[in-house]
Protein backbone atom coordinates (compact mmCIF):
# COMPACT_ATOMS: atom_id res chain seq x y z
CA UNK A 1 0.00 0.00 0.00
CA UNK A 2 1.29 3.44 -0.51
CA UNK A 3 0.14 5.59 2.34
CA UNK A 4 0.84 4.66 6.16
CA UNK A 5 -2.62 3.10 7.32
CA UNK A 6 -2.10 3.73 10.48
CA UNK A 7 -2.83 7.69 10.38
CA UNK A 8 -6.10 7.34 8.79
CA UNK A 9 -9.79 6.33 9.47
CA UNK A 10 -9.84 2.92 7.72
CA UNK A 11 -13.07 3.14 6.63
CA UNK A 12 -13.04 6.37 4.86
CA UNK A 13 -9.80 4.68 2.39
CA UNK A 14 -10.14 3.96 -0.92
CA UNK A 15 -7.98 1.91 -2.92
CA UNK A 16 -7.55 0.81 -6.35
CA UNK A 17 -7.49 -2.69 -7.63
CA UNK A 18 -4.39 -3.44 -7.57
CA UNK A 19 -3.81 -1.93 -3.73
CA UNK A 20 -6.73 -4.07 -2.85
CA UNK A 21 -5.20 -7.21 -4.31
CA UNK A 22 -1.93 -6.63 -2.37
CA UNK A 23 -4.14 -6.19 1.03
CA UNK A 24 -5.93 -9.46 0.32
CA UNK A 25 -2.96 -11.08 -0.71
CA UNK A 26 -3.49 -12.68 -4.07
CA UNK A 27 -2.48 -11.49 -7.50
CA UNK A 28 -3.56 -8.40 -9.27
CA UNK A 29 -5.11 -9.95 -12.00
CA UNK A 30 -7.48 -11.63 -9.33
CA UNK A 31 -9.55 -8.49 -8.77
CA UNK A 32 -11.31 -7.92 -12.25
CA UNK A 33 -11.41 -11.97 -12.51
CA UNK A 34 -13.27 -12.28 -9.12
CA UNK A 35 -15.78 -9.01 -10.10
CA UNK A 36 -16.12 -10.71 -13.59
CA UNK A 37 -17.31 -14.04 -12.01
CA UNK A 38 -19.68 -12.37 -9.59
CA UNK A 39 -21.16 -10.09 -12.17
CA UNK A 40 -22.34 -13.55 -13.62
CA UNK A 41 -23.65 -14.88 -10.64
CA UNK A 42 -20.60 -17.49 -10.64
CA UNK A 43 -18.87 -18.57 -7.67
CA UNK A 44 -16.36 -15.98 -6.39
CA UNK A 45 -15.85 -13.37 -3.80
CA UNK A 46 -18.49 -10.39 -4.38
CA UNK A 47 -16.71 -7.64 -2.70
CA UNK A 48 -18.50 -4.46 -3.15
CA UNK A 49 -16.49 -1.80 -5.46
CA UNK A 50 -17.12 1.94 -6.47
CA UNK A 51 -16.41 2.72 -10.19
CA UNK A 52 -14.68 6.18 -10.62
CA UNK A 53 -15.12 6.36 -14.29
CA UNK A 54 -13.10 3.48 -15.52
CA UNK A 55 -11.75 3.38 -12.09
CA UNK A 56 -12.54 0.95 -9.51
CA UNK A 57 -11.94 1.44 -5.97
CA UNK A 58 -12.73 -0.59 -2.77
CA UNK A 59 -13.17 0.46 0.35
CA UNK A 60 -10.98 -0.94 2.77
CA UNK A 61 -13.87 -1.92 5.27
CA UNK A 62 -15.07 -4.14 2.63
CA UNK A 63 -11.79 -5.87 1.78
CA UNK A 64 -11.83 -6.37 5.98
CA UNK A 65 -15.40 -7.87 5.92
CA UNK A 66 -14.51 -10.13 3.40
CA UNK A 67 -11.14 -11.18 5.20
CA UNK A 68 -13.38 -11.97 8.82
CA UNK A 69 -16.10 -13.82 6.13
CA UNK A 70 -12.90 -16.30 5.40
CA UNK A 71 -12.23 -16.77 9.06
CA UNK A 72 -11.42 -20.50 10.06
CA UNK A 73 -11.61 -21.46 13.90
CA UNK A 74 -10.74 -24.65 15.32
CA UNK A 75 -12.69 -24.27 18.75
CA UNK A 76 -12.88 -28.27 19.93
Amino acid sequence: MTKNLQHYEHYDILVTSNEAASYLGVKPKTMPIWRCLSRQGKKAPNIPYIRVGRLIKYKLCELDKYLNSREVRNDK
